[in-house]
C-alpha cells in the first residue's frame, strides 16, 4: 500500500480549498483506510507511516506519537519514525474496534468486545499496560431498553469522548465532569455518558438518533461549546432515502440545536464531525467518498476526495506537536472546484 502512494500525486485529490475561510492545519487521513499519514491543505503529504497498518483508528498525539488500533485484539503506539513504541493486547478472543483515546491522565481508553458475547467493553491502560479501570457493558444492560439479548451485535460501540471542561460542569451539574466518558451506541441508536468515578451511566440520549457515530462534546473556546456533536448516519432513512445528517445536541434540553443536512450527503455507516476554529466542522463522509470542511453558514471551503473510501480524518494545527511545528510553514494556495471528476456523494 505504501508502495502505491508514493507513486501518486495526492495534491489532485483536494477539490477545493479557500485559505480564507479554513481552520488551516495538517490532516491526519488513512490511505485506502490502512496507511496513515498527514496531508497539508493542498494535498501534499507532509508525514507518513509507510509499514504501519491501521485496522480502525489512528490519533496523533502532542508528542508524535502515533496510537493505532490494529487488527484483532491489538493497540500499538509508533514514534514519529515509524517505531514501535508501545502496545497492548486485549485477552484472547477479545476483539479491539472502532476507537481508542489518549486520555488526560496520560493513559490510554480501549474499546473492546467480548467475541463470544457481542458485549462491549471499555478498558483504561497505564504506561505500563495495567488496567487500571474497566466498564462492562453487560453489568448495565437494565440502562439499555433496547438491548436484545438475541441480536449477534446488540450495541455495537463505535466512538469514546473524555469529557472535557464545559459549562454545564461549571454550572453544577455533576453528570458532566470533565474526565467523564461520552459513547455512542449505534446500534441502539442512542449515546450515553458514564460517570468515571461511579460506573454509572449519568445521561442518555435517543431521539432522534440513526445509527450514528462520532459523538464529541465541543471543547471550550470553540463555536458551540459544550454541545454534542454526532455524524447522524440515517440508514434506516429517518431523515429520507440515503440522507445523513450532522447534527449538534443542547445536553440540558436533550435536543437537537444545529445540524447541516444538504440532500446527497449519506454515508451509511462510519462517517466523522469534529467542530474546528472558527465556527468551521471537519466531515468524514466515509462511503460518500470524500472528507471536507464547511464554515459556520455550511458552505464548502475545503474538500478531499481520494480514490478509496477515507476513513476517520482528524485535523491537527501546524503547531500540534514539536516534528510539525519544526516543518516550514506550508504555502496555502486557493483551489476552485471544478466540474466532473469522481463521483462524490454531494
Amino acid at each position: 500500500l505504501h508502495l502505491d502512494l508514493e507513486k501518486l500525486d495526492t495534491t489532485t485529490w483536494v477539490r477545493q480549498f479557500q485559505p480564507e475561510r479554513a481552520s488551516s492545519g495538517y490532516t491526519l487521513v488513512l490511505y485506502r483506510r490502512r496507511v496513515p499519514m498527514l496531508v497539508d491543505m493542498n494535498g501534499n503529504s507532509v508525514h507518513l507511516w509507510p509499514k504501519v497498518r491501521v485496522g480502525a483508528r489512528a490519533r496523533l498525539n502532542r508528542q508524535g506519537r502515533l496510537a493505532i488500533i490494529g487488527r484483532g485484539n491489538l493497540v500499538q503506539e509508533y514514534d514519529w519514525d515509524g517505531n514501535l513504541t508501545w502496545e497492548f493486547r486485549t485477552p484472547k478472543g477479545d476483539l479491539t474496534h472502532h476507537d481508542l483515546i489518549h486520555l488526560r491522565n496520560g493513559n490510554y481508553l480501549v474499546l473492546a468486545t467480548r467475541r463470544n458475547t457481542a458485549r462491549p467493553y471499555l478498558s483504561e491502560v497505564d504506561a505500563e499496560r495495567n488496567v487500571v479501570w474497566q466498564w462492562r457493558s453487560e453489568d448495565h444492560l437494565t440502562t439499555y431498553p433496547g438491548w436484545d439479548p438475541e441480536h449477534r451485535d446488540p450495541a455495537h460501540f463505535n466512538s469514546m469522548n473524555e469529557l472535557p471542561p464545559n459549562r454545564w460542569y461549571d454550572s453544577g451539574d455533576e453528570r458532566f465532569r470533565p474526565g467523564n466518558i461520552l459513547v455512542s451506541a449505534r446500534n441502539m441508536n442512542m449515546i450515553f455518558i458514564i460517570d468515571k468515578k461511579t460506573s454509572e451511566v449519568v445521561w442518555t440520549h435517543s431521539e432522534g438518533l440513526d445509527y450514528q457515530h462520532e459523538a464529541i462534546m465541543v471543547e471550550k473556546g470553540l463555536d458551540g461549546a459544550g454541545l454534542i456533536t454526532i455524524f447522524n448516519n440515517g440508514l434506516n432513512n429517518l431523515f429520507g432515502y440515503r440522507r445523513s445528517r450532522v447534527q449538534s445536541i443542547h445536553p440540558i434540553k436533550n435536543e437537537i440545536v444545529w445540524e447541516y443536512g444538504p440532500k446527497y450527503l449519506f454515508s451509511a455507516t462510519a462517517g466523522t464531525a469534529r467542530r474546528l476554529t472558527g465556527g468551521n466542522t471537519l466531515i468524514t463522509s466515509t462511503y460518500g467518498g470524500r472528507v471536507f470542511e464547511i464554515d459556520g453558514k455550511g458552505k464548502i471551503v475545503w474538500e478531499w476526495v481520494p480514490p478509496r473510501p477515507p476513513g476517520r480524518a482528524d485535523r491537527v494545527p501546524y503547531d500540534h506537536c514539536p516534528q510539525l511545528a519544526a516543518l516550514p510553514r506550508p504555502t496555502e494556495t486557493e483551489i476552485r472546484p471544478e466540474r466532473g471528476g469522481p463521483y462524490v456523494d454531494n
